[in-house]
């Protein structure tokens, strides 16, 4: 699967989780507060249905969950190692 049809189910399933639209590529997910402890625990889990991954515990870099595009190069990452 390529980057653009990973970072369309990305915005997708965040902006579900996230209940906002408001969120651009540059909008950093951390800072402006939209994920904290918990909405990221249920990010994680909601990215491993949509794209049928298990995340490891090395995969938990905060900073592959600060923007979309980090989300986007993590689960690419994720499913590059896992098929």
């Amino acid at each position: 699967m390529d980057n653009n049809a990973i970072k369309k189910r990305v915005v997708l399933v965040v902006h579900d989780l996230l209940l906002t639209e408001d969120i651009t590529s540059d909008s950093d997910l951390l800072e402006e507060g939209f994920l904290d402890s918990f909405t990221l625990i249920n990010l994680m889990a909601a990215l491993e249905q949509e794209f049928e991954l298990e995340f490891e515990p090395e995969d938990l870099e905060i900073e592959d969950y600060r923007t979309l595009d980090s989300i986007t190069a993590m689960v690419s990452k994720v499913q590059q190692t896992c098929h």
